[in-house]
C-alpha cells in the first residue's frame, strides 16, 4: 500500500489502518520503496531526526519498549538511511544499517529472539542482505501492538511524501 504523508503532518491519513494487537509473534516482515517524492530537507540539527517505517511495541507504551525500522533522507548523499530504532527500558537506541536509494523495493524484517531483536534489509532485486544488526532486550512480554509510519522527530514533514510498505512475498 502506497503511504502518502501530506506537508505538516507526521502521519498518514487514515493511519489507525496500520495497527493492531500483536501477541507472541516472532517475525514481522514488510517490502520498503521509497520515491523520489519522498526525499525532504530540514533545517539544522532536526534534518538528522528518525521517522518510522513499522515495528512493534509493547504495552504500556512505545517509549518504554519497541522495535521498528527508522530512516531519514541523507541529501549529500541521495540516498535514505535505513536504521534500528528501539527502546528498551526506556532508553532509545538507533542504529544506522545501510543506505538504500529511491523506486527499489527492498525487504525490511524485525525477528524476536529470547534477549534480542535482529533487524535485517535486503536488496529484493539483487537478494542480497545489505544491513543487520542485534538489540538486546530484558522484557517478557508478548503482548504488543504494530507500529506504522511516523514523520519526526519534532518536525511535521516538509513536503508530501510518499513511501511503499505492503506484506513481503519474499
Amino acid at each position: 500500500m502506497k503511504w502518502v504523508i501530506h506537508k505538516g503532518k507526521h502521519r498518514p491519513a487514515f493511519w489507525w489502518l496500520q495497527l493492531a494487537l500483536w501477541f507472541n509473534k516472532k517475525v514481522m516482515e514488510k517490502e520498503v520503496k521509497f520515491f523520489f517524492s519522498t526525499k525532504y530537507y530540514l533545517e539544522g540539527e532536526d534534518h538528522a531526526d528518525h521517522n518510522k517505517l513499522f515495528g512493534i511495541g509493547y504495552f504500556p507504551g512505545h517509549h518504554r519498549e519497541s522495535a521498528r525500522f527508522g530512516w531519514r533522507y541523507d541529501q549529500l548523499g541521495n540516498r535514505f538511511i535505513l536504521s534500528a530504532y528501539c527502546y528498551v527500558d526506556g532508553l532509545r537506541i538507533m542504529k544506522d544499517l545501510c543506505a538504500v536509494v529511491a523506486n527499489k523495493p527492498y525487504i525490511m524484517r524485525i525477528e524476536k529472539y529470547a534477549g534480542h531483536y535482529r533487524f535485517t534489509v535486503s536488496d529484493k532485486v539483487e537478494k542480497r542482505t545489505i544491513g543487520m544488526y542485534h538489540i538486546d532486550y530484558r522484557h517478557k512480554k508478548k503482548l504488543g501492538f504494530r507500529l506504522g509510519l511516523f514523520f519526526g522527530g519534532n518536525q511535521p514533514a516538509p513536503v508530501k511524501l510518499t513511501i511503499e510498505i505492503k506484506k513481503s512475498h519474499g
